[in-house]
């Protein structure tokens, strides 16, 4: 079945207050798991795009900013630029990913003017993050009386979903397709006749039944049957040929570890799900690898097959670059 993708836009509004008080305050929404009648939920993402700081600090001491000469290098101007940001009096917005700092702002009175505008950074994440903001008093006091901080912006839900299956119905043809193999090969077993042994058609000799030509496995690769797409979502060890693994690294990198005894023809896909900035780790259990010393799937390499030939590991199809060296677009490699 096709994965499908819903996309889920609205905008934030949230307000810091003198009552807040240097307390957290959430501004990733708390929603509840996305549902729809008929398929099955495989992973969501979330983004929060285009946050600013709306800021109507008028408490702090009103600040002159620098005039800075035409003839200052640029150095000199960063430099007037960095005290008037950070020696100035002021509040600190901090910014959280769960309990994670991760950005520090500084807020000066917007004075004479009565308000400012403050870019925050874009962040992606699953949900199970939780992203807040704080104001921090760092000397100058705290946010008073008609004081506030306003936090707007963009919220997205990236949903990726497949279609369930009537399972009974799936059942009951899969019974049935097995009972018309197994007659079809009742009735092939009838019509048998074993030649004689002289002419090489034993059971046990170079053309018998259960040797190399008996044709179970005319590839030569192991297995016969077409493998669905499993989900990953942490570390696994490939342990068969013909494996097709949809991996979604939701929280951080994961790694997909190869087979450590691969036969010639073996074949693995691997395809990188999620749009966050994790990365896929192919390890290649001992095996050796034509062309790269590591490669990894990304959100804009999202990898494909890989073919085990002979005594090392290939991409398939495996286009050659300058001085032969493999490469694949699909695959991130260094």
């Amino acid at each position: 079945m096709a994965i499908q993708e819903i996309v889920l836009k609205s905008n934030i509004a949230v307000n810091l207050l003198p009552v807040n008080y240097g307390n957290k305050v959430t501004i990733s929404p708390d929603l509840t798991p996305y549902v729809k009648e008929g398929y099955t939920i495989i992973s969501e993402r979330r983004e929060l795009r285009n946050l600013a700081a709306i800021n109507y600090i008028q408490s702090l001491e009103q600040v002159d900013y620098p005039e800075i000469p035409v003839t200052a290098s640029e150095s000199e101007a960063a430099v007037q630029l960095l005290n008037l940001q950070w020696l100035s009096p002021r509040m600190h917005l901090n910014t959280w990913i769960d309990n994670n700092l991760v950005e520090v702002l500084s807020l000066l009175t917007p004075k004479p003017y009565p308000y400012s505008n403050i870019a925050l950074k874009d962040f992606n994440f699953d949900s199970l993050t939780n992203i807040s903001v704080s104001i921090a008093d760092v000397g100058y006091g705290y946010l008073v009386d008609n004081d506030s901080v306003v936090i707007v912006g963009e919220f997205n839900r990236y949903i990726y979903l497949e279609k369930t299956e009537n399972l009974t119905f799936s059942f009951n043809n899969i019974a049935a397709s097995l009972q018309a193999i197994a007659t079809s090969i009742s009735e092939l077993e009838i019509n048998i006749t074993a030649p004689p042994d002289d002419t090489g058609g034993g059971g046990d000799d170079n053309g018998g039944g259960n040797d190399v030509d008996d044709g179970d496995d005319d590839n030569n690769n192991g297995d016969n049957d077409f493998m669905p797409l499993a989900v990953k979502t942490e570390d696994y060890t490939v342990v068969a040929n013909g494996e097709r693994l949809l991996c979604n690294p939701l929280t951080s990198d994961i790694t997909i570890t190869l087979p450590a005894n691969p036969q010639t023809g073996w074949e693995v896909e691997l395809i990188h799900m999620n749009y966050t900035a994790f990365l896929v780790q192919i390890d290649f259990n001992g095996q050796p690898f034509s062309g790269a010393n590591s490669v990894a799937l990304t959100p804009d390499n999202r990898g494909g097959k890989l073919l085990y030939n002979f005594n090392y590991w290939e991409f398939y199809p495996n286009p050659q670059g300058i001085g032969g060296t493999d490469f694949n677009s699909a695959f991130y490699t260094t």
